[in-house]
């Protein structure tokens, strides 16, 4: 069985809180993938001198597509020595791993992702309301989740996954010939975008999710379904024949006209950046005193 398939959230495993190495948040776990990210997070701690609040994989695995070959794709939020947030002197605000193969760990400075908190950024929303998650300090991680699901902008976020649509259609899907990848990448936004039109909650990041959730019809439904199969049992870059009904769809939903704003929507504008404020402070009291 693959590592990805022995996969648990380590915050709920069995139901019960895993055992913590108290200054990492490091779960136990034999699995071998798990051991290897928890090292590499690991020497970041050490070598940056950061806590990590919480650290997450995202992208296709989180999804339920990923193939055979697919990355590791770590993310994390952290935060640096208190004396660094008082100085005149520029700090980077992110973190990256040197290039691997296998493993791609990309990390945000509490300044940074509260500051994109703010423009309810997707892909922080998206790190935030994962299953997967490495580590987390659970009172911190929890804090920054809340605070994103109640005050982001439904609206930006709908324009975000119908841009993305946009541009995987007009730049990757060309030709009798295409990427399967990038056909789920487009239609997982577009089923997003409806999802926050119709729940107006951050959409669930299961792909299987999104399919139920949608009004595609039918068959829509049957060929995505079988199109995520496809692409978890190949390579992460196969090709595959073009699918009438799947460009029919894909067509339909990007010619759909922008949602007006509603009484129930919350806007750009809504977000408190008072509150946002405050949640930054307390989070770096509580790093000072760990």
């Amino acid at each position: 069985m693959s590592a990805e398939k022995n996969f648990q959230n380590p915050l709920h495993v069995n139901g019960h809180s895993p055992d913590y190495e108290q200054s990492a948040y490091r779960i136990t776990t034999s699995n071998p993938v798990i051991c290897n990210i928890q090292d590499r997070l690991d020497e970041l701690v050490q070598s940056r001198k950061i806590k990590i609040l919480f650290a997450c994989e995202s992208g296709s695995r989180v999804w339920g597509f990923s193939s055979e070959n697919s990355d590791y794709d770590v993310r994390f939020v952290y935060v640096r020595p208190i004396e660094d947030y008082v100085t005149i002197i520029d700090r980077k605000s992110e973190i990256r791993s040197l290039p691997d193969p296998v493993y791609d760990l990309v990390g945000w400075d509490i300044v940074k992702a509260m500051r994109l908190l703010a423009k309810s950024n997707p892909n922080l929303g998206e790190w935030l309301n994962t299953d997967q998650v490495y580590r987390a300090d659970n009172e911190m991680y929890t804090l920054l989740k809340n605070t994103y699901n109640d005050n982001f902008s439904p609206k930006t976020l709908h324009h975000h996954y119908m841009s993305m649509a946009k541009a995987v259609w007009h730049e990757n899907l060309k030709g009798d010939q295409v990427s399967a990848k990038k056909y789920l990448y487009c239609a997982r936004a577009l089923l997003a975008a409806e999802w926050l039109v119709t729940k107006q909650t951050f959409p669930s990041l299961a792909f299987d999710s999104l399919i139920k959730a949608s009004d595609a019809s039918d068959e829509t439904k049957q060929i995505l379904f079988d199109l995520a199969e496809k692409k978890k049992s190949g390579l992460e870059k196969s090709l595959i024949d073009r699918v009438s009904a799947l460009d029919k769809f894909i067509l339909e939903r990007l010619s759909l006209p922008a949602p007006k704003d509603s009484d129930g929507c919350r806007l750009p504008s809504d977000i408190s950046m008072e509150r946002l404020d405050h949640v930054f402070r307390h989070i770096l009291e509580v790093a000072k005193g760990s």
